[in-house]
């Protein structure tokens, strides 16, 4: 059952686009744990976005992957129906709060998302590791200032945007390919 559980929080496939090219790995720690990523595609003011999420649990085991699917269902209704992507991570953050503010459980995330058109990338980071932006043989950490999720109910979200070149590259990741853990 738990193992059932965690499958669920992995992406069969992902989406494909001309100009953007998209590559995944996820290997739990362990059998069942709280790490996952997804993609959202949404339109917001006339402009499509694709929404790139990763996110890391407090805890291990079947605890943290049930908070981290309820977090990302939360993500995926608050991002199709909140009036911006930035209104729509802080609401997901106040719902998740409700739910596990006597438990102490919260998700470090970082949110990055793709102007389909102008390829412009903007991002937050709640928490989270920086991104990795890679553009003429350049490593650039991109981070924010921000907070985990679910630690207080109003979260404050710095964004920053990038212009990529059609040969630019991020890499986003969770803590485990830094600890091994």
């Amino acid at each position: 059952f738990p193992v059932t559980i965690q499958k669920t929080l992995q992406i069969e496939s992902h989406p494909h686009f001309t100009q953007l090219e998209i590559e995944t790995y996820f290997q739990p720690a362990r059998h069942v744990g709280g790490d996952f990523f997804d993609f959202v595609e949404i339109e917001k003011n006339g402009k499509k976005y694709l929404v790139i999420i990763i996110a890391d649990t407090s805890g291990k085991g079947v605890f943290a992957c049930l908070y981290a699917l309820g977090l990302r269902s939360l993500l995926r209704a608050s991002l199709v129906n909140a009036s911006s992507i930035e209104e729509a991570i802080k609401s997901a953050n106040k719902l998740f709060y409700q739910d596990t503010k006597s438990q102490s459980v919260f998700v470090t995330a970082f949110f990055a998302w793709v102007d389909l058109e102008s390829y412009d990338l903007f991002y937050t980071s709640c928490g989270h590791l920086p991104m990795l932006f890679c553009e003429n043989s350049q490593i650039i950490e991109l981070n924010t200032k921000g907070m985990a999720l679910g630690v207080l109910e109003t979260i404050i979200l710095e964004v920053k945007r990038i212009k990529m070149d059609k040969d630019a590259f991020f890499i986003l990741y969770s803590d485990d390919i830094v600890t091994g853990k």
